[in-house]
């Protein structure tokens, strides 16, 4: 008989005989007050699985710093357990006090504020509707001082700055830049090669910001859970969360100039080379760099890298991008009442809120704010559900995982960038817009951020973001990732100039 998952469409039972080897041709039906003995009367036996909280987070990595350290783990595994709603990282001393702690939303944390020599237990534990399961642990973890510590974070807090500045506007070149906001030579070479090195990207903000009548203004960047880390052979990698808040200027010389107050947070890991001549010598986001499943492993992995071409059903063909520029309407859908402004309010409100155990993914970050902010509805497919995940006409998650305890709970349209596309332009009373000045609040955008300038770009999208704002024109984007709520798409045609966009407007119903 068929598993009953809530949330699951009602699409009846199946019955068979107790025992097939002794079962005979034929089937008598009796009605349940039918004069037949017990045994013949009909039954229903229902079995339920209790869910209970996740199990212990699996390979638990832990790096000590100077005054703190770096801890990173996967998630647990979903079994018949509901989706993980947080986490708890803690750093207790040996008589038991906690000493530190976080409650990250992804598998990773920065606990700081330890004491240098003194060893510690770290301990992470998984949350979810059910409670807090059992602890993954590593003992005896020691912070040691590192020197160059104070130092180091300095020239990352200036390096994030003199970016800032020059991306703005306010100086012409790295070195002028370098020169006028620090007032240390150590530290001016500290950040001099690595600004010297991207100068031409951070340089064409501002142009290509005035085409568009936009300015970005006062950017300042406020460091927490900062942790130095050493690396051997000398040098030393530094953990930082960036808080960069700005405004966003549109309609700059016009009689319509708006500004728009705006945030971008940031998990960093800078390295930082060792020797007699430190520098910074690149830098990541900290997220991926301490995130451990592999991409052959993780089910979350489709939302990044679209290993799978998404299956349409048979004759329907891939759209082109002139066909999607048209702006013509496709398909059909059975229930259009999508709250657009709705949906806008809930990415900014949640833009870096709970992930619902789905990671940083853009895809379902625009997929639950249409869904808990814009009122849109699940379509799920016939059972057995796990059988569709790839096919784009049906949009749905679950709690409940597949059978073998594969913790695959949602289809792809939910979770990966281009099936989103694909079953907006095909399935649903969808327009894709002429232009982005044609856009709205609660739109969806897509886009290829790495384009590779083929004919397939439709496949090549890899990238989506909810239109937060819209401020003479320019469509300003939440993002799950990397953590913006009013990110100018200037800033995504900065990246490549031949990247293709492309923004749905779904019949906006009461929206």
């Amino acid at each position: 008989m068929q598993g009953w998952v809530t949330g699951a469409p009602n699409n009846g039972l199946v019955l068979e005989a107790a025992n097939n080897a002794t079962a005979t041709a034929g089937a008598a039906y009796y009605s349940p007050t039918a004069s037949a003995p017990a045994a013949n009367l009909p039954q229903l036996t229902v079995a339920y699985v209790t869910p209970t909280p996740r199990g212990a987070p699996p390979n638990l990595n832990v790096t000590p710093g100077d005054g703190g350290v770096e801890v990173s783990w996967n998630a647990p595994r979903q079994g018949d357990t509901p989706g993980v709603t947080g986490y708890t990282a803690k750093a207790v001393t040996s008589a038991g006090t906690v000493a530190a702690s976080a409650t990250p939303n992804g598998p990773s944390a920065v606990l700081t504020g330890l004491t240098n020599g003194q060893a510690y237990t770290i301990k992470v534990t998984a949350t979810n509707a059910e409670g807090t399961g059992p602890a993954a642990t590593a003992t005896g973890v020691t912070p040691a001082a590192v020197a160059s510590s104070a130092a180091d974070i300095q020239a990352v807090q200036q390096f994030l700055n003199s970016q800032t500045a020059l991306q703005e506007g306010q100086y012409p070149t790295a070195p002028a830049t370098v020169q006028a906001m620090t007032n240390n030579g150590n530290q001016a070479a500290m950040i001099g090669s690595q600004l010297n090195s991207e100068q031409l990207f951070d340089a064409s903000f501002t142009p290509l910001f005035n085409a568009y009548d936009v300015a970005e203004t006062g950017g300042t960047s406020a460091l927490s859970n900062t942790l130095v880390v050493p690396v051997n052979g000398g040098g030393a990698q530094v953990y930082a969360t960036d808080d960069l808040t700005y405004n966003t200027l549109t309609g700059v010389g016009t009689s319509t100039q708006a500004s728009t107050g705006s945030e971008a947070l940031t998990d960093y890991l800078f390295t930082i080379s060792g020797g007699s001549s430190p520098a910074i010598t690149g830098y990541v986001d900290a997220d991926a760099a301490t995130y451990q499943v592999s991409k052959a492993t993780d089910s979350n992995a489709s939302a990044t890298t679209l290993n799978d071409i998404p299956q349409l059903p048979p004759g329907l063909t891939p759209p082109s991008a002139a066909t999607l520029s048209a702006g013509s309407e496709s398909g059909s859908s059975s229930h259009t009442s999508v709250n657009r402004a709705a949906t806008a309010n809930w990415a900014v409100a949640n833009y870096n809120g709970s992930d619902d155990g789905f990671g940083e993914d853009c895809t379902d970050f625009a997929s639950r704010a249409i869904y808990y902010g814009g009122g849109e509805w699940r379509s799920f497919p016939p059972a057995p559900w796990w059988n569709h995940i790839s096919d784009d006409r049906y949009w749905w998650f679950l709690k409940g995982p597949e059978p073998g305890s594969n913790p695959l709970s949602w289809s792809h349209s939910w979770a990966v960038a281009a099936d989103l596309a694909y079953h907006f332009w095909a399935y649903q009373d969808t327009y894709f817009l002429h232009h982005m000045y044609n856009a709205d609040r609660g739109d969806i955008i897509f886009a290829d951020l790495n384009p590779d300038h083929d004919n397939d770009a439709f496949y090549d999208i890899n990238h989506t973001g909810v239109i937060s704002s819209m401020s003479n024109g320019i469509p300003l984007i939440a993002q799950h990732s990397p953590g913006r709520k009013y990110e100018s798409v200037i800033r995504w045609i900065n990246r490549d100039p031949g990247l293709t966009l492309y923004i749905t407007n779904e019949n906006p119903g009461s929206g």
